[in-house]
């Protein structure tokens, strides 16, 4: 993990960049070089779009982020932003914020939205 990880600067939620960083990182295979802040993103990203919500394989969660437009990775980065967990917790997805009902992208155009 580099210094402009969350955990090394104390920030309890990672910025936009970083964000994105993960999700190309997700996008492009890159999955054996995820560290704990970008687990907490992938945790984060199951919380908050339905189609992933059992996601723990990050080669499935590229999958489905490389189907998707930018407006839908700008929405996602945002809600990912906006349900990251405080400092010292774990998401729970069992406490889930995700809409109902399983959607593709590519068929629907959009993940799910909180």
């Amino acid at each position: 993990m580099d210094d402009s990880s969350p955990q090394s600067r104390g920030d309890a939620i990672p910025s936009e960049m970083e964000i994105v960083d993960c999700f190309t990182r997700l996008i492009f295979n890159a999955g054996d070089e995820l560290g704990a802040s970008d687990r907490k993103i992938l945790d984060t990203l199951a919380l908050v779009d339905c189609n992933l919500a059992h996601c723990q394989d990050p080669g499935e969660a590229g999958a489905y982020l490389r189907e998707l437009g930018v407006r839908e990775m700008i929405r996602l980065v945002r809600q990912v932003q906006d349900h990251y967990p405080n400092p010292g917790s774990h998401p729970d997805p069992s406490q889930g914020v995700k809409a109902a009902g399983k959607r593709s992208p590519a068929s629907q155009g959009q993940p799910a939205r909180a």
